[in-house]
């Protein structure tokens, strides 16, 4: 069986690219307003990875959590289409697309919102994660590949989270050994 561990933060390369470099490159005002968006996305995702991906600011929380970057008039926010459907409404005043919005540089940046966007990508992405762990568990006590968490619901699905980690038996077989929980963590 592959090992499925978590892989390792990447090192930075040198002459890689770094969001301070890419910050750096912009105007003071506009390096501010990306400074404090950065700022915002840390303190809400501490543990997410600071990455330039597509050659943009990225935060890395097991997969893309947001992107952010800077144009001539304005700021681009990339919280996802999940993100961008949930506070449509939050949104309308803006131009937006599938999985991004425009933030005028000319006007005041809603820096509230983005807290709030980044804090439902934040739960969003460590459900992800949980369903993940869950899998591995299940992999781990059954030595396949799992198949029984495609196709639940959600409410199936915490159930059994729950009997796995609990090492309840599930299909004739002991789930939840220290191996697939430390596979998870």
């Amino acid at each position: 069986m592959p090992d499925r561990s978590r892989k390792k933060p990447k090192a930075p390369v040198a002459g890689e690219p770094t969001l301070d470099a890419y910050i750096a490159a912009f105007p003071t005002a506009v390096q501010k307003v990306l400074t404090r968006i950065r700022r915002i996305v840390q303190k809400a995702a501490p543990e997410a990875e600071e990455r330039i991906v597509y050659r943009i600011p990225t935060f890395v929380l097991g997969k893309n959590l947001v992107h952010f970057a800077a144009f001539e008039k304005h700021v681009g926010f990339y919280p996802t289409p999940s993100a961008m459907e949930h506070f449509r409404s939050e949104l309308a005043g803006f131009k937006t697309a599938k999985g991004s919005v425009q933030f005028p540089l000319t006007e005041p940046i809603p820096y509230d919102l983005i807290k709030t966007i980044v804090a439902f990508r934040v739960k969003e992405a460590r459900g992800k994660q949980s369903l993940r762990c869950m899998s591995l568990m299940i992999e781990a006590a059954h030595g396949e590949t799992c198949r029984m968490v495609s196709g639940q619901t959600p409410t199936d699905r915490r159930r059994l989270y729950s009997q796995v980690s609990q090492g309840v038996e599930i299909g004739g077989r002991c789930g939840g050994s220290a191996e697939s929980r430390r596979r998870c963590n």
